[in-house]
């Protein structure tokens, strides 16, 4: 199993995450494009992609837009 750690500076303090391959980083919307480029630029991202956007619609929770246009708060959502 390969696993990759990031660190991430927020609020002063340092946090780090690993998932068997996956990641899921919240970033500020005007830096999505600079970190998603040096993501594929990696031999190991080049499928990187945005899967989401923060709102305020459902704070706390992760939603998901349905085949139909509606929207479905997910109870247990997982990246793998």
């Amino acid at each position: 199993m390969r696993t990759c750690e990031l660190r991430v500076r927020c609020s002063g303090s340092t946090h780090s995450t690993s998932n068997e391959g996956k990641l899921v980083a919240v970033i500020p919307a005007k830096w999505a494009d600079a970190v998603l480029a040096r993501i594929k630029a990696h031999p190991l991202g080049v499928r990187a992609a945005v899967i989401g956007h923060v709102t305020e619609q459902h704070l706390g929770l992760v939603a998901a837009r349905t085949a139909l246009g509606g929207t479905r708060v997910v109870s247990r959502p997982r990246i793998c």
